[in-house]
């Protein structure tokens, strides 16, 4: 299992192999589950990630006024007019994404067609995550309709299973991805969160074949 990004999947291997050793279903079954299981945990951590999920009309309403914090409207042939909003929104973003410096009124820059530009970055919203949606899709998760609408051309998912493999390879080819702050760090602690729940089964399936063995 792998990203576009530089994840350290040993323990989630080692946990895996105990636990495919320990069920009482097929390696392909089991590699199956654990991948199921990986994407829909990645799709919740991926930004906007949940917040904006459960509450969408709100999250598109953060982002106008975060926007709107920093610019203001102005009319067309307006000199004094930035011509790149982008670029300012990217200055007064913070770590979380968020605008928090509210700028007054009269030193707020002036955009010609302010709302076209706050309507694009709405847009643009689940890009990011739309790079698990391959794998979502193939894998049975549920894709929420922000990163649904972005469609699966943004990741790769490839299964193989034979007598001598059994792999899953995952793909989140988000050109950016690699660059998004903390996104590697929390894919980590999927994978990691993965390879926990998976040890944790394992005691319970030793315990229960030692229970029906005779042992106490």
């Amino acid at each position: 299992m792998s990203a576009d990004l530089k994840i350290d999947d040993k323990a989630f291997v080692k946990a895996l192999k105990a636990f495919a050793a320990n069920s009482r279903k097929s390696n392909e079954a089991v590699i199956k589950d654990q991948a199921r299981l990986f994407v829909n945990d990645v799709i919740l951590i991926t930004p906007p990630n949940q917040g904006y999920k459960q509450k969408r009309k709100l999250g598109d309403r953060a982002i106008s006024g975060d926007i709107k914090k920093i610019m203001r409207g102005a009319r067309s042939g307006t000199k004094s007019a930035t011509d790149d909003p982008a670029q300012l929104h990217k200055k007064y973003r913070e770590r979380d994404g968020r605008v928090h410096k509210k700028l007054p009124f009269a030193q707020k820059f002036r955009v010609i067609d302010l709302q076209g530009y706050i309507k694009s970055v709405i847009a643009r919203v689940g890009i990011l995550a739309s790079g698990w949606n391959a794998a979502g899709k193939k894998l049975g998760c549920k894709v929420s309709d922000w990163a649904a609408r972005h469609g699966t051309g943004g990741g790769r998912i490839s299964m193989k299973f034979s007598l001598t493999q059994c792999r899953i390879t995952i793909t989140n080819a988000i050109r950016f991805a690699g660059g998004v702050k903390d996104l590697t760090r929390r894919v980590q602690a999927s994978l990691d969160k993965r390879a926990g729940a998976m040890n944790r089964q394992v005691e319970h399936f030793q315990k229960r074949n030692a229970k029906g063995a005779g042992f106490k």
